[in-house]
């Protein structure tokens, strides 16, 4: 493949979207179709910090050896991470749900938040797009967990950022784990 500068991409600018899981939003189809027109349960997290979102793919590979041999004879994948990772700056009710794993009750002007139960799982549907001028990417996760331990600061000269680890979990049924749409005809089978 030759060398393409236009086939570099940069995050210029994002959304964070997530839904609960119990509520089976349906999935997008697309990189382009605003979330809410998909499913109403998707909630848009608003800003986060200038870093964006990281994503990471990993994965434990094992290694067999033999009395025959110094190196590895064969190596296995024995399990696979994938996770998103983002800092949120805005706190209302789906940014300190989503960071804390509570809720939020009360009325107007008397909001309470209570924390979950030691053993709860929030588990959630995430949607994370971002684009590049005219090319457009979203990242589609059906079931992730929040894993992240909550530390912001509360100082006068910085955002109080709430950060936000979201790792993806087998949805069963045959379904993948994550997937990515896009717009970017690079992705076609000529990457023009």
């Amino acid at each position: 493949m030759a060398e393409n500068s236009d086939q570099v991409v940069v995050g210029a600018d994002g959304q964070v979207w997530v839904a609960e899981f119990g509520d089976a939003p349906a999935a997008p189809t697309n990189a382009t179709t605003d979330p809410n027109t998909v499913d109403a349960d998707y909630a848009n997290l608003g800003f986060t910090s200038e870093e964006g979102a990281t994503i990471t793919d990993g994965k434990t590979i094992t290694d067999i050896g033999a009395w025959q041999s110094f190196y590895p004879i064969r190596s296995i994948v024995t399990a696979r991470d994938f996770m998103v990772a983002f800092m949120l700056r805005q706190w209302n009710r789906d940014t300190v749900e989503l960071a804390l794993g509570g809720t939020v009750s009360g009325s107007a002007g008397n909001w309470t938040f209570v924390p979950p139960s030691p053993a709860d799982l929030d588990l959630r549907v995430l949607i994370l797009d971002w684009q590049d001028d005219a090319r457009s990417y979203r990242l589609y996760i059906p079931k992730c967990l929040s894993i992240e331990n909550v530390e912001t600061n509360l100082v006068r000269t910085s955002a109080a950022d709430l950060p936000i680890t979201l790792k993806a979990l087998d949805p069963g049924d045959g379904d993948d784990v994550y997937t990515l749409f896009t717009n970017d005809d690079a992705f076609g089978p000529t990457g023009s």
